[in-house]
């Protein structure tokens, strides 16, 4: 397996989905991209990834990978859906890392916020969730 950073989000996705054992080394500077990015970059970076990892997971091209991304959770074959979690939890993995933990943890303590999602994300960081244990709660609200 290459030490090489990845120079794009489609290209972590299209590796990881073929292989799942990747270090975080290789996604550092995906991370830090992330991490400085607004939420409309961010927003683009997670849809190429998961395109790309679906491809690589399932073995798909573009256009069905396509499909499985917008197929309804209730409607996707197990398959799909399992590769679909397995992409949302890569991603938070590999890019997000501790973004959302960090920026709460900056802003959080002065605003104060009342938001039941924030609260929510704030407390789940809190816990130092395992990755499995994370796939756990991410299949449970998924549900």
């Amino acid at each position: 397996m290459s030490t090489t950073p990845f120079k794009s989000a489609a290209e972590a996705g299209i590796e990881i989905g073929k292989t799942d054992r990747l270090t975080q080394e290789r996604t550092a500077k995906l991370a830090l991209i992330y991490k400085k990015s607004n939420a409309e970059k961010r927003e683009q970076m997670r849809a190429e990834f998961m395109l790309t990892y679906i491809m690589g997971r399932l073995n798909v091209n573009e256009q069905e990978a396509e499909t499985v991304l917008k197929t309804s959770r209730k409607k996707r074959a197990d398959g799909e859906q399992k590769a679909y979690a397995c992409g949302t939890n890569q991603f938070a993995h590999h890019i997000i890392r501790d973004t959302l933990r960090e920026e709460a943890a900056e802003g959080g303590e002065s605003k104060k916020s009342t938001d039941a999602v924030t609260l929510c994300i704030n407390y789940i960081n809190k816990q130092k969730l395992t990755k499995r244990q994370m796939s756990k709660l991410i299949a449970t609200l998924s549900a």
